[in-house]
């Protein structure tokens, strides 16, 4: 549908009388994104536009424009709560003086946008017949950004003509879901998601996220600002019961919180980030007792606050204005002035840091470093202040950056090369300032290598997330410091990342109990998405969506007595509690993707490489934390894909097997079909293969699991192949086709909840029991190859043609005879029949048929060894007697016993997880496309999720009384004490036995010394008694 402005109810009029708004009140400003134009809105509706020329404090006021039926200040009903309060943004104005405003309509549209210098309407045109915008800015590179919050939809629009009148729709994004969204000058969309409270930075060129950050689930968000280079993200948080406010500073390039402001005393009502490109620094506006302050601090501290009210203290400001770029502007009596607010200046002569004070004209410097020079070659090679003011110098010696504090200039950081592209240098020889060096440490910024630093960087990174015995969410990005490098700690310090498993196994986000809930145990909680391009369908659902809830609105009895009563049926409430898996990016995988690398050996994450960490996963998959991921994981993403291979590979079966059942009675055409079907898909499974072979050779060969598979797929083309060739079916080779396809299909059961936990059972005992085996089939060979040489034939035998040997082992004369009786009943032995030999009449004569024998005789079967007679045959039963005992008797049983210990030993419900999580990792590396591998709502920077307080209950109160088995029982906090209404402090069964032991040792010292104390008391007795007689 196109705007046009013919049907617009939109008076537009150019004032006669330039300075007609020169005392009318300005309500609000918008500047254009590369501070070219500045628009203001007047009280009247007047719109007036202002061009910055040069360093002029007062801006040029080209013209006013004055329009009647202005909405400002519109609440949007759709998002908006009793939390949040949403304002309608759309006045905007572009680099081109094209400006945007809100009206009071919707036919053809809420709001219009058009060109101050031609007084035309830009026309529009949107592909899904969008009619209302509730956010709308133009970007530096004059494209325009508009955002519908009823379909959480954005728009992106940009000039199709040289004249910016005809603009056409580039593209349009699914948003999914939002509380509160910011679109930055650069075009980034700041995305607050409030049910897990997540603040996504997205880049809508590519679709991918550049920064995700956390904050605490009892705050609301107040304000989000972004620094001009985009690099800083700073965050005002407010906790309305306890009237906290905080202030967070993240880095966008890591997603690192890297300072926190927290205070009670003062509201901060306004904050920007200034002097982006020289050092940054936050301006913030506070509130105390209804006063008004502007305060400096540094970003990346949040400490020692700087009166800044000096940089107001000439500027008569009223309510609106701007920062941006280093510039004020700001409006007085209806007109619109600009100032520079912040300066620094680097002089690289003289290595001097030279900085404005704010509350005089006095320039001051500070003398950072002297120019040395060391035979004849600069000592200073290069210098430059960073963003957090410290001050860096690139040396002959090393890379050094200082830092200025109150009590003087101390090294901060040093770092020198190994190798000979610096000069040698030896600090103490210099003569230099002694304090200069006081706090250095040579290569204080290099990475760990030694064991303990490891363990206290982790701990340091912990004990800042654990905060008085509960969790801080919004520190929760510095435990990717430990969780990035997952596989290599687990590998080298096994012992460190059990011990910080245990210390975030239960991570409580908020105390509060979600009651009649009616999501299923370890289910996922709250929204997670990822961007991606409107599809017809989406347009085709939104309208449905629209439909389906205006008919229900419309029939509120068909609603209330069919739709909710049918609801309410299946809903089985119960009450839950809120726990995150804080192992941010554990499962995500890298940013930079290089398709067709990736399509042959795709990246891994750390989840991905776990499979080689035994020991590290039986730890995590205890925890309810691993099998809510596990959950996560196979219902977002793992059964659809499961399930759509499982599809695949029975058309697989059933194409091969009907073919090799049926051949007879269906025709050529239909057996021709089913064999090339087969041959196809057969060669589908080996791409996979072939790519999983790829990824790890060695790993690929070692498994038994990956030969069965590829033997389950090659046999039936191979079969299907000379089927075809020679028109004959290969019956030994269907046989043991059909075989493995139908074992290869029946493992498929094995990630379905119902039977996993039993085939988890049975490969977790084969693999533990395997060298049990293999010791048990040495014994078997070696007893066949005894009886081999014991029993096999002398000579040459045929089992066509009698030998006519007196050999005892010939199976001739093993083999049955049948003697004729007279009429007398006498036996004539002078005539007979023999029953010819068979393979089986002397089954020792081959090795492998010896092997045989005596692995039936492992079962019971001793009919191998009935033709000889064991009583003239003492060797046969010296042998036959030892393996009964040994083999038979007691490994066997001795095998049976180990078995059934295996059985109880092995962790049932983990082994299942673990089983799952191959198989995911399977599905993520090898069908998964890469982009599919960076989809945000699939592999999430934090996972949250619901646990039924009942289950969780009685799981807390197992690990109190000592049931816990893992490596460290997990960590309790008080927040998941108070909302599971949990005794404190209640001792655990090992401790009331430590208790009564103690007690048991207590008692019999004071035994002892009772004792000790009765023989001195009668010893003092006696004295007395001796006393007393000897005065008598």
């Amino acid at each position: 549908m196109t705007s046009n402005s013919n049907n617009s109810h939109v008076e537009i009029s150019i004032e006669k009388v330039p300075d007609k708004n020169k005392n009318k009140k300005i309500s609000e400003i918008v500047c254009s994104p590369n501070l070219k134009h500045v628009c203001a809105l007047h009280e009247n509706n007047d719109i007036s536009l202002w061009s910055i020329v040069g360093l002029e404090k007062l801006l040029t006021n080209i013209k006013p424009i004055h329009i009647d039926n202005i909405r400002t200040n519109e609440k949007i009903d759709a998002i908006s709560d009793d939390k949040y309060d949403l304002i309608r943004k759309i006045f905007a104005i572009s680099d081109d003086k094209q400006v945007s405003i809100s009206l009071d309509r919707i036919d053809p549209y809420n709001f219009k946008i058009f060109d101050f210098e031609t007084e035309e309407e830009i026309k529009l045109t949107f592909s899904d017949w969008q009619k209302e915008i509730d956010f709308l800015s133009f970007i530096d590179n004059g494209s325009i950004i508009m955002i519908n919050v009823k379909y959480y939809r954005a728009y992106i629009f940009s000039s199709k003509k040289k004249d910016n009148m005809s603009w056409v729709c580039k593209s349009m994004i699914e948003l999914q879901y939002f509380k509160k969204i910011y679109i930055t000058p650069k075009g980034k969309l700041i995305i607050f998601n409030d049910t897990i409270y997540e603040i996504t930075v997205w880049d809508i060129k590519n679709l991918s996220v550049k920064t995700r950050v956390l904050i605490e689930w009892r705050h609301i968000l107040n304000h989000v600002e972004i620094s001009d280079n985009e690099e800083l993200l700073v965050i005002c948080t407010e906790n309305k019961k306890s009237k906290e406010t905080n202030l967070y500073v993240f880095s966008t390039e890591t997603g690192i919180n890297l300072s926190t402001l927290n205070t009670k005393f003062f509201a901060i009502d306004r904050f920007h980030l200034i002097a982006s490109s020289k050092g940054e620094r936050l301006l913030y506006r506070s509130i105390q007792k209804s006063v008004k302050k502007y305060s400096l601090m540094d970003p990346y501290n949040l400490k020692n606050p700087i009166n800044a009210n000096k940089l107001f203290e000439h500027k008569p400001i009223q309510e609106q204005y701007i920062i941006k770029s280093d510039k004020i502007i700001y409006t007085n009596d209806g007109k619109v002035f600009i100032e520079q607010l912040w300066s620094l200046e680097i002089n690289d002569e003289s290595v001097k840091l030279i900085a404005n004070k704010l509350n005089s004209s006095i320039k001051k410097q500070l003398d950072i470093l002297p120019s040395l020079n060391i035979n004849g070659q600069n000592y200073i090679v290069h210098c430059e202040v960073l963003e957090n003011d410290d001050f860096i110098t690139i040396t002959r010696i090393g890379v050094i950056i200082w830092i200025y504090k109150l009590s003087g200039i101390k090294m901060h950081y040093y770092w020198n090369d190994c190798n000979c592209r610096l000069e040698k240098f030896v600090f103490e020889k210099i003569n230099l300032n002694e304090d200069l060096f006081k706090d250095w440490v040579p290569g204080r910024i290099l990475p760990f290598s030694n064991d303990k630093r490891i363990r206290l960087l982790g701990k340091s990174c912990i004990d800042k997330f654990v905060k008085e015995n509960n969790f801080l969410i919004s520190k929760i990005s510095l435990l990717s410091i430990i969780f990035e490098n997952f596989n290599e700690l687990s590998e080298n310090h096994p012992a460190f990342m059990t011990s910080a498993l245990s210390l975030i196994g239960f991570v409580v986000p908020s105390t509060i109990v979600i009651p009649n809930s009616i999501s299923l145990h370890l289910s996922k909680y709250g929204r997670y998405y990822h961007l991606y391009s409107t599809s017809f369908i989406d347009v085709l659902n939104s309208i449905l969506r629209d439909r389906w809830i205006s008919f229900q609105n419309s029939h509120p009895l068909f609603r209330d007595k069919i739709v909710k009563p049918i609801v309410d049926f299946y809903s089985i409430s119960h009450n839950s509690i809120i726990l995150a898996i804080p192992l941010p990016n554990l499962v995500s995988y890298p940013k930079k993707c290089d398709f067709w690398g990736e399509l042959l050996k795709p990246s891994f994450n750390p989840f991905t490489f776990s499979y080689k960490l035994e020991t590290i996963n039986e730890e995590f998959y205890r925890y309810l934390n691993g099998e809510a991921l596990i959950k996560f994981k196979w219902n977002t993403y793992g059964r659809k894909y499961y399930l759509t291979i499982w599809a695949i590979y029975t058309t697989f079966l059933l194409s091969f097997t009907i073919a090799v059942t049926y051949y007879k009675i269906i025709s050529q055409t239909s057996l021709f079909i089913l064999l090339n079907i087969t041959i196809y898909l057969g060669f589908l499974h080996l791409l996979f293969e072939l790519r999983q072979f790829i990824f790890s050779p060695p790993t690929y060969i070692s498994s038994v699991w990956n030969l069965f598979d590829l033997g389950a797929y090659l046999l039936p083309m191979i079969s299907s192949i000379i089927w075809l060739q020679n028109n004959v079916m290969p019956t030994e080779m269907a046989t043991f086709s059909t075989l493995l396809l139908e074992i290869k299909f029946l493992l498929f059961f094995r990630a379905i909840e119902f039977t996993g936990a039993y085939f988890s059972t049975i490969i977790k005992v084969a693999q533990r029991a395997f060298s049990f085996l293999v010791i048990l089939g040495f014994i078997v060979f070696a007893f066949a190859h005894s009886l081999h040489l014991l029993l096999r034939p002398a000579g040459n035998v045929s089992l066509d043609y009698p030998s006519y040997s007196t050999d005892p082992n010939d199976p001739w004369n093993l083999a049955t005879t049948y003697n004729t009786i007279d009429h007398n009943g006498i036996i004539e032995e002078n005539s007979s029949l023999i029953d010819p030999p068979t393979a089986n009449t002397n089954m020792f004569m081959m090795m492998g048929s010896a092997i045989s024998a005596v692995y039936l005789m492992l079962t019971g079967d001793s009919t191998s060894i009935s033709y000889w007679d064991l009583n003239n045959n003492p060797s046969l039963l010296i042998l036959t007697s030892i393996f009964s005992f040994v083999a038979t008797i007691y490994l066997m049983n001795l095998f049976i016993g180990l078995l059934n210990n295996e059985i109880i030993e092995t962790k049932t419900r983990e082994s299942f997880l673990n089983l799952r999580a191959e198989i995911l990792e399977e599905i993520e590396l090898l069908y998964m496309l890469p982009h599919q591998r960076r989809k945000e709502n699939w592999f999430p920077f934090v996972i949250f999720y619901e646990c039924n307080t009942v289950k969780l209950r009685e799981y807390i109160r197992d690990i109190i009384i000592g049931k816990w088995t893992g490596y460290k029982e997990p960590y309790i906090s008080k927040a998941l004490i108070e909302a599971l209404q949990l005794p404190e402090d209640q001792p655990s069964f090992k401790q009331i036995s430590n208790i009564i032991k103690n007690l048991e040792v207590d008692n019999g010292e004071i035994k002892k010394d009772v004792k000790a104390l009765s023989n001195k008391i009668e010893r003092v007795i006696k004295e007395l008694n001796t006393l007393k007689t000897n005065r008598e």
